[in-house]
């Protein structure tokens, strides 16, 4: 596990695996004990957490994708949500708005978006996140992402602790789980435990 700020409190998640560094459609092709496996994630899990701090419970209030958002010049509506999710996640890590850009423009893939992201249309996308996400607008920009990450790695602990009582391989990739099939519905009922 990996802690920040020199804190059991700032960070925790586990890192290491080399599952964790490939991409998901690869991620399918994983066989554990030469059965095939199922992969499931939290979704939207640190804005969830996010607005779960404020005592909301987010999808009680609406249904709608947190992540579907307007961004100027792009069109196509999964780069917009790739694009919106990477920065809303971003935002909730970074200190301040100039670490933020610096660290959006650091992370983008352009090759698979390539887009221009000036500062105005930059400033305007975080106008848009804290318009829409008001009651958690005061998180962003405020590095509570290691706090976020501290409860999703206890999340993390409490379903792989399960799994290795009950001699059961389990992968995990932060917010999500990757089990045999057949460990399905287990995997979701302890999920929900942990949440």
């Amino acid at each position: 596990r990996i802690f920040n700020n020199n804190s059991f409190k700032d960070g925790g998640r586990f890192y290491g695996g080399w599952w964790q560094r490939i991409d998901s459609k690869y991620r399918k092709e994983i066989r554990l004990n030469n059965s095939p496996t199922v992969e499931i994630d939290y979704s939207s899990l640190h804005i969830i957490l996010a607005y779960s701090e404020t005592g909301i419970d987010y999808w009680n209030t609406t249904h709608q994708d947190p992540y579907d958002l307007s961004v100027r010049g792009v069109n196509n509506p999964e780069h917009k949500r790739d694009i919106v999710k990477l920065f809303l996640l971003l935002s909730l890590n970074a200190s301040t708005e100039p670490s933020l850009f610096r660290a959006f423009r650091s992370e983008l893939n352009y090759k698979e978006y390539p887009y221009s992201f000036t500062d105005d249309v930059l400033t305007e996308l975080l106008q848009t996140i804290k318009e829409h996400h008001a009651d958690i607008k005061h998180l962003i920009c405020s590095g509570a992402g290691l706090r976020l990450m501290n409860i999703d790695s206890h999340m993390c602990e409490y379903v792989v602790s399960d799994f290795v009582k009950r001699d059961v391989p389990i992968l995990t990739v932060h917010d999500s789980f990757i089990v045999p099939f057949g460990e399905e519905d287990n995997l979701n009922r302890l999920m929900k435990e942990a949440f």
